[in-house]
């Protein structure tokens, strides 16, 4: 009897450590995409406040290649999902809560507001309190 309790004692052990490994693996695989994603976020900003319309769409292309690696779909619901995950970087906020509008306001890029307007940038969008048309103006 006693062998029989160390191997099941063994293999208990063995199961939460292999429990333990994969809650590791999740919280890690976690961590990566929200690095990932402040990344893009910093990318965005700092192009919208240099006047870079092609980096702007480029960081929105790897928005959508990042949705089809995860599985997002091309019906409706993927649809969807997708607008959600690009309104979500065009609309996204720094520490400070500055958004890529106010970063092109600030940075005085017509063509670069413009271009997040089409793609759905919020305007009412405040920002330290002020709606971004206020950067506009001057």
């Amino acid at each position: 009897m006693d062998r029989l309790e160390k191997e099941a004692f063994v293999t208990l052990v063995r199961r939460e450590q292999e429990e333990a490994e994969r809650e590791r693996m999740k919280e890690e695989e976690e961590r990566r995409k929200k690095k990932e994603e402040q990344r893009l976020r910093t990318r965005l900003l700092e192009a919208a406040f240099d006047g870079e319309e092609e980096e702007i769409l480029a960081v929105l292309k790897e928005v959508t290649e990042r949705d089809t690696k995860q599985g997002v779909g091309f019906d409706e619901a993927g649809k969807r999902l997708r607008l959600l995950s690009q309104l979500r970087m065009i609309n996204c906020s720094d520490a400070n809560g500055n958004t890529p509008l106010s970063e092109a306001a600030g940075g005085g890029h017509p063509e670069v507001i413009a271009l997040l307007l089409e793609r759905g940038g919020d305007v009412n969008t405040q920002v330290r309190e002020r709606k971004i048309e206020h950067f506009a103006e001057g």
